[in-house]
């Protein structure tokens, strides 16, 4: 919907440009151009699979997707929302609101299936709070501590890729966790080899569901 918004903006943009003879139609075309051109970059988007013990928010580039996942309160069920191809960060807000396990688990992937990305250890996660975290100019992700990542799944979420893990801030005690992703222009290729996982967490403190 944001995207969609930008688009209109340009787009009448455009047509009050076209109602001024002052403003050069290579300006005109330009713009338009540039739209449709934006229009095509955006046509292709990416799927997000995920789910949260327990309580899940969302956001994408900063802007808050929660309402649009019907199962962010339960970590037994897989959201699914399609995302820009273009993305720049995904940011997540998980918090564990009964004890016990506590994990984000997720993976992106193309319409053809193609996985290009997995909760890892590529995530940087925290469990204190800092402003604009979610968002897309936050000056303090590269400072955040890579993800907790736990060992072992012991069986698949439906839709989530295998090589996704849960992942969670350092402080494993916390009941609630920052987790950021930021995209450098790579999203579009294979996912990466994950980093070496902490196997401090043992098999039973892994939420896992057979959806």
């Amino acid at each position: 919907l944001l995207y969609t918004i930008k688009f209109e903006i340009l787009m009448r943009f455009t047509e009050v440009q076209m109602k001024f003879p002052v403003v050069s139609r290579q300006l005109v075309w330009t713009s338009t151009l540039f739209v449709v051109i934006l229009r095509l970059i955006y046509a292709e988007s990416l799927r997000l699979n995920i789910t949260c013990d327990d309580h899940l928010t969302l956001y994408i580039d900063g802007v808050k997707l929660s309402e649009d996942l019907p199962w962010s309160y339960s970590w037994k069920r897989v959201d699914t929302i399609n995302i820009p191809r273009l993305f720049r960060v995904i940011a997540i807000e998980c918090r564990n609101a009964h004890g016990g396990p506590r994990g984000v688990l997720a993976s992106l992937e193309k319409a053809d299936g193609t996985v290009v990305m997995t909760t890892d250890g590529h995530w940087r996660c925290t469990s204190s709070f800092e402003e604009g975290w979610q968002t897309t100019d936050f000056v303090g992700h590269d400072s955040w501590p890579k993800a907790y990542v736990i060992q072992s799944r012991l069986q698949d979420y439906a839709r989530i890729d295998w090589q996704a893990h849960w992942i969670w801030s350092g402080d494993t005690h916390s009941n609630v966790s920052y987790c950021r992703y930021r995209d450098l222009g790579d999203n579009l290729n294979l996912v990466k080899n994950s980093p070496e996982v902490d196997a401090s967490w043992k098999d039973s403190d892994t939420a896992t569901c057979t959806e």
